[in-house]
């Protein structure tokens, strides 16, 4: 996902509500720029035994990362119960 933040209008306003009165053809213009994304390590790893898990749907093993953008939110499954 690509994210934008609202910069300002045509006039320079940085206001994210305006009012205004229509009384001829109008052309009203909001700039976004691209938001930097930055991101985020997540480091998985289990103890004392090595046991894979999922984050979403991406199986990752124990002592491996995802870089994940920030402020994704994720869900991390992993089993109840496994054998050695």
């Amino acid at each position: 996902m690509v994210r934008y933040l609202f910069q300002r209008w045509e006039d320079g306003s940085t206001s994210l509500v305006r009012t205004l009165t229509v009384s001829s053809d109008m052309t009203i213009t909001a700039t976004y720029a691209l938001a930097p994304i930055t991101t985020r390590r997540l480091t998985y790893q289990s103890t004392p035994i090595s046991v894979n898990a999922q984050i979403d749907s991406t199986p990752i093993p124990s002592g491996s990362y995802m870089d994940i953008p920030e402020g994704t939110q994720i869900t991390i499954t992993i089993p109840a119960e496994v054998e050695a």
